[in-house]
């Protein structure tokens, strides 16, 4: 018989969600697309502290 644990659920706010699209965006659509999502949550992609894709 296996112990089980309890794992804590991890939540991400709006902002870090952005930040994960924005950092995890690898050319200039997927960019592009990410900006717009961010947006769609209604925060400014340009406030958001990430990396833009060379």
């Amino acid at each position: 018989m296996r112990s089980e644990i309890a794992m804590p659920v991890e939540s991400y706010t709006d902002e870090r969600k952005s930040e994960f699209l924005l950092n995890n965006a690898v050319d200039a659509d997927d960019y592009a697309l990410a900006v717009k999502e961010v947006r769609k949550l209604g925060l400014c992609p340009w406030k958001i502290s990430h990396k833009c894709p060379a």
